[in-house]
């Protein structure tokens, strides 16, 4: 083998060992990797295992591609099931727990889970999960949209709304969303309309998708050369692509356009980029957006809309399209005169700059950023070095943390998807309470969504268990990262950008509504960007810029002043300008959703000029492309962010501009705004925090008020001259002087906006604009166009005009009509040959056209001449009558019903006016007369028992039937039907009630349960007139059909009253609904009447004492029927009973329940037997037993020896045995003492007995004998009688309560007489009768004046009035309609003169028809005054209020000067006095009401007549007993004080003198109640700051109110009026606080805890400042009321500490106030009887060791100390006792006498 052979074989094996070196070292790397990897997953997955989860938190933040789909799977799954589980409930059986619950804690539970699925596509940098999130969201969206078309859900939840049994307002409202969200669905429309809704809603997808990718496909652009583009900077320049020439390509993208639009030099350039901007895509997008605007018109009139604004701005904060505009263009108008002066200064810089060339809207940028470069010294690259991320996020949570008294707390070990992201959890700063989480993902990488956020992650809910599920979001923002030890920093925009949607992230954690679909960020769309936009007010405070501000190479230098004062001056900067140009949009916006067939390009022509103050549109661009907010995504809704700035402003500027960091407005703002979410209206929610309604005042200040001072310095501007030429938005705007701005009253807008023409302005552009053909149909309405050039307005009484401006008659067909205001006076009306409106009606009564067999357009007109039709009203006494007529009248009545019950589309003004108007006709009409005698239906008498029955009643179900769905219908706008629905036409309903046909009750009881419900305008009033048919009732007739039905009612109306009760409801129990136990026929009502007054003890065990007392007071005593229905009642009463409140009745209670037990009827006494079958009140009875056994031993012993009925007998036994067993002692006392008493009875029956034995034996001798014995017959008894009689007639009388006192009489027949002649000549001369001098009517004898002095009423007959003879008959005058309109205001002089004859109302059998007459006058003159429509001469005012004088102005009963509060029941004294002439005073009121309340009433006329004698006279009136007098009196007097300013002082000065005479003299008025409440709203509305006579009159007359004894009666309304001040001037609230203490209860409990009530409301508008200067002595007071004996008092005392305002004041000062209060605490929380109080002290003494547990040590050394000191004094003095007792004890032993 040769060398090179030897190496050859060499080489293989050393190249074999090579290789097998090579794979054991690469066998040992590879085993190194996959431990390194091994090593490295353990270490992550231990790293990953110690991350924790968020508490509360079902956000899964880390799921993996596959997990997602399976987690989005099951959301789908778990939905799909319980939507099953709810849509298999019967509709019969359908509650809140089984239909709305499930729904609602399925919102709350998933929600999370989805976000879980959906979120991670916008942080993620994985693909696959990006993915795996879309088509997650992909496939629950598809679900979702299922779920939302569910007719067998929307069934069931239906069904559930219609009962309308809410759980609580926040439910029904939940309830009302999901029905809305189902509707705007198209759920309630038939099949064929929802298949058309979904096309046309698909076809809308597709064309919007078609407009956008027009938009982003285009690729055009322009050439220039650099000359062209001088003004642009160099960096710009090199960006922009060249074109073959070699000039630069400018694209008409947004990211070019607007640098040469605001930059570029040259002026033809900028037109030339503006103009191409505006046709991009020319007359494609155009056509789509025509087509777009078209099917949406289509889409809104499927579901029931005139217009698609409509369907847009329904569910909004604005509501209607009305609203939106008349805003608009008050804020364009405000503004107009600002925005000319900017526009003037833009025109003047492009004068100097390029010549006389004309200023277009291309110049606006650019000469916009010159003025600013001209006014404003700074540079924005240079202020981005003082916001470094880091910083500005420490201030912002700085900031945030302070406002609203929160406390962030980062969690460093949270599970998070990326290293970038941090977690931070947020509690309450003073109760610690976690309130929710929020993650931070703030930095920029690949991936990621690429604009700033927020996204809710879990929404805030509280399930049906009460816990509550706590909010998580997440803020999502694109800064970039520091970059090599440079922090990241942050341009200015950045900056308001994170403060913005910080605001997003405090409105979701603040957030605390029940249900999901309210929290987070579910507030309504045109108020969910308020909490954001007014937390970046503070990006613009010098404070908070120098907080989040620092150099980022020394952050210690922030920003400096000059500067902070340029950006905030820069922020308005031209605003008004261009609010104009966003105005501009959104009115074209609203005009084009408004109404069909616009032509776009005209109107968007015709609008710029308007607006932009003259500014032409440049000429050929498209609109289309520039309003694509209009084409796509805020399409009839661009309005809302100016809407929401609007509020922003106001809530700033009220709030927050004085005090930046004002926690108290602060914790209102979160308390209130962000608290609610949207579970409530935001005008609501608004109106709340400001104590008033919103105003545009602080928008339009803040956008014209700067610019208005500044640039008037530089600009030489005709003001006047330009005011004429600027052109105007609307039809006729007044001319405004200069700095008076309009304010905009959100609440009270009264605006008519038709279906097709937009109010005033928008109906004159239209008109102004042509119109293109319709594309459904060129003669839609009989080949009229939609409009006409010359628009018609009608008025909505005016009906003969239709809503698309053609003539329709006004008349039925066939002429025949009725007229309506014959109708209200009789029961059947004729229907025949009758007029209405002008109209004589025809034999013909012809059937209009059904609904189906027309056009949709027409269907609302139809509705309105159906409803004419049925105005007619038919004799139905003549069965044979009329039958063709009648029965064409029953079947459009049947179509009305059913039109309304399918009606998918809001109600029309004029279709709700004509509504009420046809049941107005068809139902008010007086009822058959009925016996003055109440006879009680004990039994069924065929003669007297069978009610009367309407032979009408085919028609007037079906009426009933139609107002029921009318009033029900959620198509029924209560806003714009309560003009109808008045009080009015709830009077006459309410008056229908005392029908005596039980089917028309039943209809009427449901009808007025829903407009109770749905007019929340009317709750207060239908109250109070049900409150007065009780009264007249109770205290007058005795006799009325609905009592039963009406008090059904109030159990529903009890039972949603808010606690703590207010006044009113527990005077309501005690004036109204115990005195209705006293009518003879209680049995007819009495299970309703319980039911109410049980509702009421149930809501405040307090009233239990005072309900048993009145019982007591009214239990019958001969009717044992009655007994045994009020022993049920009182069962139910004692059930609701608390231990303390039984004690204090129980003794009276139990003497008549003892009655009861020996009663002699057997049903009596076993129903009282059957109380021990309760066990609540057996053990009440236990507890009590001391007292309670020895008062029933008596009857319960009689019973048990020898009751005749069985079944009393065992049951008396079985309750004997129950004391016995529990208290063998007791019992044995009680018999020894009965038996003692019974042997005293027996002592007693034996001398009776005896006694008249002996009589007999004396009498039996004496008739032996022949004696006379005298025996008394029944000639001398009546003889007797007599005499008591006159005997009784010679004695003084007590004051009546009935009308005796009305003071109409004279006092004797000579004084009269004397009267009537010192006044004939005043007659004959024509003088003016005085008020106290009333004619009064009597028809059987003399002619004479009433001289009202206080006796009972003379008879007048033939006396004189004004010159004019009244002659013995009393005749009624005609009626206004009857006379020509020349003749009214004589006939009304006269129908005044006639009802100024005051008629004797103690006798209710005299001149009832002339009372009749006097009563319908009244009416009809309240009609008049009510529909007047020209101005009153001074004549009418002064009959008016003579009218009114003579029947108003009496001296009221004498009141006893004993001063007896209504703490116990007593028939004499508690009954109000009622006048029996209330029937004429009511309307006399009515009238007096009206009259000054109307516009026609000229207050410099009036002021003559009521002057301040007549204000004294009506003052005086308030000492009424009667409620409903006092409430009118109350209205009438505010009226008065708002219409005649020149009296406002003098009525100030007279109830001071009212209030001053109450306290330091009488102690007793009626009126202080109503005084203070008229006080109230004249409190809220003085000027600040408040003048002197004010702060007295607080200081004199309020806080003295104190004092009386009865401060229970009017407490609330003084309490109101005290907190006003305080609210004024906090610098008042040491004075009222001395003021309380000075008047504070020593002996009251029930005073003491009002004033610990009124002392929370006012320490709650309380200042730091003042609480500390009279800290010490309130406290002291509250340190004695917490060691109050009554645990009421301390309970109320330690609540305070439940009010974080109060309990921050209380810490801040804990130094000097804990040792004041700790001895009273330290007691209660060791000994205190009562567990409230206990626990109560002991949560609070809790509070200050947790605050500072130093000074709590520090108290109890002191207590300890001062205990052992007092322990000692103790001892001493017990030893000092014990001595002297012990030498009194020698001494007495050693006969000593001690020495006194």
């Amino acid at each position: 083998m040769t060398e090179s052979e030897g190496d050859a074989v060499k080489m293989p094996k050393q190249n074999r060992r090579s290789h097998r070196l090579v794979a054991v070292t690469g066998a040992t790397a590879l085993l190194a990797l996959a431990v390194h990897l091994g090593i490295t997953a353990f270490n992550s997955h231990r790293k990953n295992r110690n991350k924790k989860d968020l508490q509360g938190s079902k956000v899964r933040v880390t799921l993996s591609a596959s997990e997602i789909i399976k987690l989005a799977e099951r959301v789908i799954s778990k939905s799909k099931e319980v939507h099953d589980a709810v849509a298999s409930v019967p509709l019969d059986k359908v509650t809140y727990m089984n239909v709305i619950s499930p729904l609602a804690e399925l919102e709350a539970q998933q929600f999370p889970l989805v976000q879980s699925c959906v979120f991670p596509k916008m942080v993620t940098t994985s693909v696959d999960v990006r993915k795996a999130s879309a088509e997650a969201e992909r496939r629950i969206d598809a679900h979702v949209l299922t779920c939302s078309m569910r007719e067998d859900v929307y069934r069931v939840v239906k069904a559930f709304a219609m009962r309308g049994e809410w759980v609580n307002a926040e439910a029904k409202h939940y309830t009302q969303a999901l029905m809305r969200d189902f509707e705007r669905n198209g759920l309630n429309l038939t099949l064929t309309k929802r298949e058309e809704m979904q096309r046309v809603r698909v076809h809308i997808d597709e064309l919007s998708l078609r407009y956008i990718q027009n938009l982003h496909e285009d690729c055009s652009f322009l050439v220039f050369t650099e000359t062209e583009l001088a003004g642009l900077p160099q960096e710009f320049l090199k960006s922009l692509d060249k074109a073959d020439n070699g000039k630069l390509k400018v694209t008409l993208k947004s990211h070019h356009v607007a640098p040469v639009l605001e930059l570029c030099e040259v002026g033809t350039t900028r037109k030339m980029v503006a103009v191409e901007y505006g046709k991009r895509c020319g007359e494609v997008n155009l056509s789509i957006l025509e087509d777009l605007v078209q099917l949406r018109h289509k889409f809104a009139r499927v579901l029931g809309y005139s217009n698609y604004a409509e369907y847009v701005v329904d569910h909004r904060m604005a509501k209607t399209p009305a609203k939106v505009y008349a805003f608009l263009e008050d804020i364009s108008n405000s503004l107009a005169n600002s925005a000319t002066m900017e526009l003037s200064m833009l025109k003047d810089l492009k004068k100097k700059e390029e010549g006389e060339f004309p200023f277009g809207v291309e110049d606006l940028l650019y000469y916009v950023k010159k003025a600013e470069e001209q006014q404003f010294d700074f540079d924005f690259g240079a202020l981005k070095q003082y916001f470094p991320v880091n910083l500005v996020l420490s201030g912002v949570f700085k900031i945030v943390q302070d406002l609203f008294g929160l406390r962030f707390e980062e969690i460093t070990d949270a599970e998070v998807w990326h290293s970038d992201v941090s977690a931070y959890s947020v509690f309450d700063l003073s109760s610690g309470e976690l309130l929710g989480h929020f993650y931070l993902d703030m930095y920029t990488r690949e991936g990621k969504y690429s604009h700033t956020c927020v996204v809710a992650l879990q929404n805030g809910a509280l399930s049906s268990i009460g816990s509550r599920q706590i909010p998580v979001v997440l803020l999502i923002s694109q800064f970039q990262k520091d970059v090599s030890g440079q922090p990241a920093l942050l341009r200015f925009s950045e900056v308001v950008n994170l403060f913005h949607e910080f605001g997003h992230v405090v409105q979701h954690i603040c957030n605390r509504a029940s249900f999901s679909k309210f929290s987070g960020l579910g507030f309504d769309p045109d108020f969910v960007e308020v909490p954001a936009q007014v937390l970046e007010n503070w990006c613009y405070e010098s404070f908070s810029l120098k907080l989040i501000s620092g150099f980022h190479q020394d952050i210690t230098k922030p920003i400096k002043d000059e500067m902070c004062k340029s950006i905030k001056r820069w922020r308005y900067s031209f605003s008004a300008l261009k609010m104009k140009q966003q105005i501009l949009y959104c009115i074209f916006d609203q005009i084009i959703h408004s109404a069909e067939n616009v032509d776009i390009v005209e109107l968007f022509k015709h609008l710029h000029p308007t607006i932009m103050l003259g500014l032409p549109a440049l000429e050929g661009v498209n609109p289309a492309s520039r309003f694509q907010c209009s084409a796509i995504g805020y399409d009839a809704s661009c309005y809302s962010r100016i809407w929401s700035e609007v509020f922003t402003a106001d809530i700033f500027v009220s709030k927050f501009h004085d005090s930046y960091l004002n926690q108290y407005a602060g914790m209102q703002f979160r308390n209130k705004v962000l608290a609610p979410g949207g579970s409530k209206e935001p005008i609501e929610v608004l109106t709340g925090f400001l104590g008033r309604e919103p105003s545009t005042q602080a928008f339009i200040d803040s956008r014209s008020h700067y610019r208005l001072s500044k640039l008037s310095e530089s600009t030489n501007y005709n003001e006047a001259e330009d005011n004429s030429k600027r052109p105007s938005l609307s039809i006729s705007e007044e001319q405004r002087p200069n700095g008076v701005f309009l304010k905009f009253n959100f609440g009270k807008l009264l605006l008519v906006f038709s279906e097709l023409e937009l109010f005033s302005a928008s109906g004159f552009i239209l008109s102004k604009v042509s119109r293109k053909s319709s594309k459904r149909s060129e003669s839609r309405d009989g080949g009229h166009t939609l409009y006409s050039n010359g628009p018609s307005y009608s008025k909505s009484g005016e009906l003969g005009t239709s809503k698309a401006g053609n003539v329709i008659s006004s008349v039925p067909a066939g002429g025949f009509v009725s007229d309506v205001g014959n109708s209200y006076g009789n029961k059947n009306a004729k229907g025949v040959n009758l007029k209405l409106n002008g109209f004589v009606a025809s034999s013909s009564y012809e059937a209009l056209p059904g609904f189906r067999d027309v056009p949709n357009s027409e269907k609302q007109n139809l509705l309105v001449r159906k409803l004419n039709l049925c105005c007619v009203i038919f004799d139905f006494t003549d069965p044979t009558k009329h039958l063709k007529e009648k029965e064409i009248k029953r079947q459009t009545l049947l179509e009305v019903v059913d039109y309304v019950t399918s009606a998918n589309g809001k109600f029309s003004e004029i279709v709700m006016q004509e509504g009420i108007k046809m049941v107005s006709a068809n139902l008010f009409r007086s009822f058959s007369p009925q016996p003055r005698e109440n006879k009680v239906v004990d039994g069924f008498d065929l003669e007297e028992d069978e009610p009367s029955m309407d032979p009408a009643w085919p028609h007037l179900q079906i009426v009933y039937e139609f107002l029921l769905r009318f009033v029900a219908s959620p198509e029924t706008d209560a806003k714009l039907a309560k003009k109808y629905v008045d009080h009015s036409f709830i009077l006459k309903l309410l008056d229908l009630f005392d029908s005596e046909d039980p089917r028309e009750r039943e209809y009427l009881k449901t009808i007025l349960h829903r407009t109770y419900g749905k007019f929340m305008v009317h709750r207060p009033f239908i109250r109070k007139a049900i409150n007065n048919i009780f009264y007249s009732f109770i205290f007058e007739a005795e006799k009325h059909n609905g009592v039963s039905e009406l008090l059904e009612i109030l159990g529903s109306i009890i039972n949603g009253f808010a606690l703590p009760l207010k006044e009113e409801h527990k005077l309501f129990v005690v004036r109204a609904l115990i005195p209705l136990h006293k009518p003879k026929y209680l049995a007819m009502y009495h299970q309703q009447l319980s039911y109410c007054i049980t509702q009421f003890v149930e809501k405040d065990c307090k009233l239990s004492d005072t309900v048993i007392r009145g019982l007591l007071k009214y239990w019958p005593v001969t009717n044992s029927s009655k007994e045994v229905l009020f022993l049920s009642e009182l069962e139910e009463v004692l059930e609701a009973t608390q231990p303390s409140e039984f004690q204090r009745c129980m003794v009276p209670l139990f003497r008549q329940i003892a009655h009861c037990l020996n009663s002699s009827h057997f049903q009596v006494a076993e129903r009282a037997l059957f109380l021990w079958n309760n066990d609540h009140i057996e053990n009440l009875i236990k507890q009590n037993r001391k007292v309670l056994l020895p008062i029933i031993f008596s009857a319960l012993e009689k019973n048990a020896r020898n009751h005749w009925n069985q079944a009393v007998h065992s049951l008396t036994l079985n309750v004997r045995k129950i004391f016995y067993d529990l208290d063998p002692e007791l019992f044995n006392e009680c018999v020894a003492e009965f038996k003692e008493d019974e042997s005293k009875e027996d002592e007693v029956k034996a001398r009776r007995e005896a006694t008249w034995k002996r009589l007999e034996e004396v009498a039996a001798k004496k008739a032996s004998s022949n004696e006379p014995v005298l025996v008394l017959g029944r000639a001398p008894l009546r003889t007797a009688s007599l005499m008591i009689k006159q005997i009784l007639g010679r004695l003084p009388r007590k004051p009546s309560k009935s009308a005796d006192n009305r003071e109409y009489g004279g006092a004797s027949a000579s004084s009269l007489n004397a009267s009537i002649s010192s006044r004939k000549s005043d007659l004959a001369s024509d003088r003016p009768i005085n008020a106290n001098s009333v004619p009064v009517l009597d028809l059987d004898g003399a002619s004479r004046l009433a001289n009202r002095g206080g006796s009972k009423l003379p008879q007048v007959v033939n006396s004189k009035q004004n010159g004019n003879s009244v002659a013995a008959s009393y005749e009624a005058l005609p009626a206004f309609r009857d006379v020509p309109g020349s003749e009214k205001q004589i006939l009304f002089i006269k129908k005044l003169n006639l009802c100024s004859v005051v008629f004797d109302f103690t006798d209710p059998a005299k001149h009832l028809k002339e009372k009749d007459i006097k009563r319908q006058t009244l009416l009809e003159l309240v009609d008049h005054v009510s529909s007047a429509s020209g101005k009153f001469n001074e004549t009418i005012i002064q009959e008016a209020i003579k009218m009114v004088s003579v029947n108003l102005f009496r001296s009221l009963s004498p009141q006893p000067r004993e001063n007896k509060v209504l703490e116990s029941f007593d028939m004499e004294d508690d009954e109000p006095l009622m006048d029996p002439a209330w029937p004429h005073l009511q309307i006399v009121y009515e009238f007096f009401l009206r009259f000054v309340a109307s516009p026609e009433t000229d207050a410099k006329l009036a002021k003559r007549y009521i002057d301040q004698s007549f204000v004294l006279k009506l003052l005086d009136l308030f000492d009424s007993e009667d409620p409903r007098e006092r409430e009118y009196l109350k209205t009438i007097l505010h009226r008065i004080y708002g219409k005649f300013m020149v009296h406002r002082p003098f009525i100030r000065k007279g109830i001071n003198n009212i209030f001053f005479h109450f306290i330091f003299e009488t102690e007793k008025h009626n009126g202080i109640a109503e005084m203070l409440e008229v006080l109230g709203s004249i409190i809220n509305g003085f000027a600040l700051p408040l003048k002197e006579e004010h702060k007295l009159f607080l200081t004199r007359a309020l806080i003295p109110l104190h004092k009386p004894k009865c401060l229970s009666m009017y407490h609330q309304q003084l309490s109101y009026c005290i907190t006003q001040f305080v609210e004024k001037d906090c610098k008042l609230t040491d004075t009222v606080i001395r003021g309380l203490l000075k008047y504070w209860p020593i002996t009251s409990s029930s005073k003491e805890v009002m004033f610990l009530s009124e002392l929370e409301e006012i320490l709650e508008a309380t200042q730091p400042a003042e609480f500390q200067r009279c800290m010490v002595p309130l406290f002291r007071q509250i340190a004695r009321c917490l060691s109050s004996s009554h645990f009421q008092v301390a309970e109320r005392a330690l609540f305070l500490w439940n009010n974080e305002h109060i309990e921050n004041l209380i810490k801040q000062n804990c130094n000097v106030i804990l040792p004041i209060i700790f001895p009273a605490l330290e007691k209660n929380g060791r000994s205190h009887w009562n567990q409230a109080v206990h626990s109560l002290s002991l949560n609070i003494r809790k509070i200050f060791s947790d605050a500072d547990p130093e000074l709590v040590e520090e108290c109890l050394l002191k207590f300890q100390e001062d205990e052992a000191k007092m322990e000692e004094i103790k001892r001493k003095q017990e030893t000092t006792w014990k001595r002297l007792e012990e030498i009194a004890a020698s001494k007495a032993v050693s006969g000593k006498q001690c020495p006194a």
